[in-house]
């Protein structure tokens, strides 16, 4: 038997030896077996084979290692989760007319391929498969589908506002150039013997100011306009045979919502009946983050409002203008003028299939259609066009009014 003793090295009375560690925190214990009772050979506990200390060594390396993967295996298990169960595929029977009006925009769209920025489920969504064909029934949830309908994407951050919704500018320089607007059309009205009958008003966005006052980065536009249209400002409106009067009516950042608000608010008064309405409004919609659904909805909106308080008068669709990050070498590549096309694109087929409507497209002015490329030099900053860029835009929409308004 083993005797624990008080001192470090005593013999017991078997002959044995035992060994008490004083201080340490193991406790080792030495065997001789060749002194053992029943002369069998055993391992004795010692230093080198620490028994207790192995266990403590292991209990503490386990606790670190399942604390650095434990945030591993959660995040699997959440993923394994999300993906593994699909969202719900209802469709409600409460459906807004806004979302109505954009599924059948959306379901008439001309046969042909879709760019592929434009995902499956968002297509379905918008009521087309992805070879612009219509579908009856969307596939996603009144919530989700509702969002689709209006911002382009659930994953990014989206500050669209409802294109078929009015809503009014917030900004001091939003109020000056409404008043400004106003003031030319009172001018215009007063200029025309009060029959206010301007042969083309131009409504519009940043692109449509620049023809009133040039913006700060395109002083001189105003003077082209004069060119092609005539001064309203100074009753100097063109009355040759091969002229014809018009007046820009646009604020720059303005959205689809916004212009909306201005027509519904005095940018279309009884008083002023022009022969035609040139519209081009979209371009701040699609930076906003808004689906093309919801811009497709919502220029159309405006062209049935001026159609059903001004049915006699034309109304020409501007295709969006193109756009490029790439000012320097004007490369037309990612999702951005793949939207621009899908947008046009339905633009196109609405004006085709509606009476006193008509598409114009300015692609083959900004466009090297042979390089695929944005010709920068008329359009340097990618958006507006230049001094340059605004003489053959302005030209090729002369001959336009030629064409619909004959002298």
């Amino acid at each position: 038997p083993i005797k624990f003793m008080s001192s470090n090295s005593e013999a017991c009375p078997d002959g044995s030896t035992q060994i008490l560690s004083i201080g340490n925190r193991n406790r080792h214990r030495h065997l001789d077996s060749s002194r053992s009772g029943d002369g069998k050979t055993r391992r004795g506990i010692g230093p080198n084979n620490n028994l207790l200390g192995t266990k403590r060594r292991y209990r503490r390396t386990n606790g670190r290692t399942l604390f650095l993967i434990a945030p591993a295996l959660i995040s699997i298990f959440l993923f394994v989760i999300r993906y593994s169960h699909p969202r719900e595929t209802k469709y409600q029977k409460n459906t807004t007319e806004t979302d109505l009006h954009a599924l059948r925009m959306m379901s008439t769209s001309v046969p042909g391929k879709v760019p592929q920025s434009i995902q499956q489920s968002e297509v379905a969504l918008l009521g087309v498969d992805m070879n612009g064909v219509g579908i009856s029934t969307p596939i996603f949830s009144e919530t989700s589908r509702r969002r689709y309908n209006i911002c382009a994407s659930e994953r990014q951050q989206c500050q669209c506002d409802d294109p078929n919704v009015s809503k009014k500018g917030k900004t001091k320089d939003w109020d000056v150039a409404f008043r400004r607007n106003l003031d030319i059309i009172d001018a215009t009205i007063l200029q025309k013997d009060g029959g206010g009958d301007v042969d083309v008003v131009f409504i519009g966005d940043s692109i449509t100011a620049a023809w009133y006052d040039g913006l700060p980065y395109r002083r001189g536009v105003k003077a082209i306009f004069d060119s092609f249209f005539g001064n309203h400002e100074k009753d100097q409106f063109s009355t040759s045979e091969e002229k014809h009067s018009a007046i820009p009516l646009g604020i720059a950042s303005d959205t689809i919502a916004n212009l909306l608000w201005r027509m519904e608010n005095g940018e279309a008064p009884e008083s002023l009946s022009p022969k035609l309405w040139w519209i081009l409004i979209g371009t701040n919609d699609l930076s906003r983050g808004c689906s093309d659904g919801s811009i497709v909805s919502g220029v159309t909106n405006i062209v049935k409002t001026i159609r059903n308080i001004r049915p006699n008068s034309i109304v020409v669709v501007n295709g969006l203008l193109p756009r490029t990050r790439d000012t320097k070498g004007g490369k037309l590549v990612g999702t951005l003028q793949e939207r621009i096309m899908s947008i046009n694109m339905n633009f196109k087929k609405y004006c085709d299939d509606h009476e006193g409507v008509v598409y114009f497209d300015a692609d083959d002015i900004f466009i090297d259609l042979y390089q695929h490329k944005l010709r920068v030099e008329l359009m340097t900053d990618g958006l507006h066009p230049s001094l340059k860029g605004y003489q053959m835009y302005g030209e090729k929409i002369v001959k336009t009014l030629h064409h619909l308004l004959p002298r």
